[in-house]
This record gives structure tokens, C-alpha cells and sequence, in this order.
């Protein structure tokens, strides 16, 4: 299981949060122009939906970067894995969000799922991220990790960064 010093820092550039925070705006004009919620119940108040398009954008990079591999960024493709089709990333700012793993029903099978955690060192300074581990549904969807919340939607597997898998046995990628 993952431990805390095993995490992998990343620190983007501002080129790159650049690169990345556009693509975020994309792929929320582009979900909205489409009518697509939430998968985990949601909803856009406070304009909650165009920071989880950003920070998981941003997130997506951050594992890209780590791991050496072309980021596609695609937008209005949720089909597509988020690095190429070997690795799905899921980012979470722990102030706001918690910082578990999250996997919903609509998750693809055998497909690890790496948790990076974004931290905001001090106003005006890049973030940084941090890679905590990865799990698949396999591992994750289990009776053990589901939880039943008072939102609709939200009833979905939240895998604790003390479980995970660590960085340095993420399976490589599929030839």
C-alpha cells in the first residue's frame, strides 16, 4: 500500500497550467454545449463544474508529465482515456473535495486510476501536485469502500490514499 513519502511531486509550468487550464475551459463549454452532468450528482453552483474541468486538467498533465507520456488533452471525447487509453487520473483538492479516490459505476474495468492530490502552496505561486497511488474498479469497487451520502449521486467508492497501490508499481502501459 501507498505511503505518503512514496508520493511523486509534480510541479507544472506556468506554460503548462496554461496549456491545461484552457483545455479545462474547453472541456466545460464543451460539456455544457452538450448537456452532460456530473457523473457523481454535481451541479454547477458556484461554478463548481469549471473548476473540476481546470483542476482535473491540470491534474491530468501533472500525471503525464510524471510518467513521460504524450497528454491528448481531448476534448468532448469522455470515451478516451485521460493518458492515451493505459491510465485514467482522478485530482482532487483536498480542502475542498477530500482526499480519497473516488470511482463511480460508469468507471472503466482494469484501468488504474491514479489519485493526485493538488495543493496550493502560497496565493500566487504554482501549484503543486502530488501522485498518491492508483487502484482499479477491481480493487476499488468493493462493499468496503462504498458509502451512502446524503446527495443524490454522491453514493459511489471512496478509497482512502492509505490503500492505494504506490507509484512505483503502476503496471506500464499497454503496447
Amino acid at each position: 500500500m501507498a505511503k505518503p513519502d512514496e508520493a511523486v511531486e509534480v510541479r507544472l509550468t506556468f506554460t503548462e497550467i496554461i496549456i491545461a487550464a484552457t483545455l479545462g475551459v474547453m472541456r466545460r463549454v464543451s460539456a455544457m454545449k452538450n448537456g452532460r452532468v456530473q457523473v457523481n450528482g454535481g451541479t454547477d453552483k458556484g461554478g463548481k463544474d469549471w473548476q473540476s474541468h481546470i483542476v482535473g486538467c491540470l491534474g491530468e498533465m501533472a500525471v503525464a508529465k510524471a510518467l513521460d507520456r504524450f497528454w491528448s488533452a481531448t476534448v468532448g471525447h469522455i470515451d478516451r482515456g485521460d493518458i492515451g487509453e493505459d491510465y485514467e487520473v482522478r485530482t482532487r483538492d483536498v480542502d475542498r473535495k477530500g482526499p480519497d479516490l473516488v470511482l463511480t459505476p460508469r468507471d472503466k474495468d482494469d484501468v488504474p486510476y491514479i489519485l493526485a492530490h493538488v495543493n496550493y502552496p502560497t496565493e500566487g505561486r504554482a501549484p503543486v501536485f502530488r501522485l498518491l497511488g492508483w487502484y482499479t474498479t477491481t480493487e476499488g469497487r468493493v462493499d468496503k469502500y462504498f458509502q451512502t451520502k446524503k446527495t443524490p449521486g454522491k453514493d459511489l467508492w471512496y478509497i482512502p490514499p492509505g490503500d492505494l497501490f504506490p507509484m512505483s508499481d503502476l503496471p506500464e502501459p499497454k503496447p
